[in-house]
């Protein structure tokens, strides 16, 4: 097992040895078996000497990291700790001060700056591979009809007193008569008397297709009118009041819209790929 002594790491280094360890193993590097302790100690002599390469390519090219670049490097490492605490912990076993952190996420944006560079360099996506991409998957862009679905559920337990069968139907007939009487109650009455999650946000499920509900539920559901309530369908987990709120008829994307969205993949994808190809040239030299 290689013994790291931290002390003798420039900031850079420090934090990417931290950062590296996040991303393979989800732990610190002080917390990784003896077995991924020798596989990282090699990973980690890699990622140092590529970064150094990167470092001298952003010299080269005159490139300097920003302040929102800093503040994105930041948040990416920011996010593999739950609280405050466990990440200025984490900071300062790595040895990582605040000046320290300073110099590591200048470092980090600068390799990001370079990289985005680099990418900015692909060739971009000619209009007749587009077209013909499209041509050959056109049924890939055919859309299924949806629905807007909300709904409210009501869970039936026969063991407790105030669940049973008999009383929950009882208050979904309530429920049933106060959305008669005003439907813009759905919402408020999802999130005061709904049993389901979605309860946090007024019931609402989102576009739905067919398949993706219980059976009981979706044949409800493609069966209702826009802007029309359910009467009460019961499934394994109790009663539900569905509300379709509004239906996307099945139909194909717009060529437009299609043309668009391919030629964006593609492009990121010739980007990443245009990105690896000169880091394995820097890496060889």
């Amino acid at each position: 097992m290689t013994v790291c002594h931290v002390e003798t790491l420039a900031m850079w280094q420090r934090y990417s040895r931290l950062k590296l360890s996040l991303s393979l193993y989800q732990c610190l590097p002080w917390q990784q078996t003896s077995a991924q302790q020798s596989q990282f100690a090699a990973q980690l002599a890699r990622q140092w000497q590529l970064e150094h390469a990167i470092r001298e390519q952003a010299a080269q090219r005159g490139i300097r990291a920003d302040e929102n670049g800093r503040m994105s490097a930041q948040y990416v490492l920011r996010t593999f700790f739950d609280d405050e605490p466990a990440w200025l912990t984490a900071l300062q076993q790595a040895g990582l001060d605040d000046a320290g952190l300073r110099q590591a996420l200048a470092h980090e944006a600068t390799l990001t700056a370079v990289l985005d560079a680099v990418a900015g360099q692909t060739p971009p996506v000619g209009d007749s591979e587009v077209e013909v991409w499209y041509q050959q998957h056109r049924p890939l862009f055919q859309q299924p009809e949806k629905r807007l679905a909300h709904h409210l559920l009501l869970v039936i337990d026969d063991e407790q007193a105030d669940s049973t069968r008999d009383i929950v139907a009882e208050r979904m007939a309530t429920l049933q008569r106060r959305l008669q009487i005003d439907p813009r109650r759905f919402a408020r009455l999802a999130t005061r008397f709904s049993a389901c999650p979605t309860a946090l946000a007024g019931g609402k499920l989102g576009w739905i297709t067919r398949g993706m509900l219980y059976p009981e539920l979706n044949a409800m559901l493609f069966s209702m009118e826009a802007g029309t309530f359910s009467p009460s369908v019961e499934t394994t987990m109790g009663l539900h009041i569905l509300w379709c709120e509004a239906i996307r008829p099945a139909g194909e994307t717009p060529k437009a819209l299609a043309l668009a969205q391919i030629r964006e993949q593609w492009q990121e994808t010739r980007r990443r790929q245009y990105q690896r190809q000169w880091l394995a040239a820097i890496s060889a030299r």
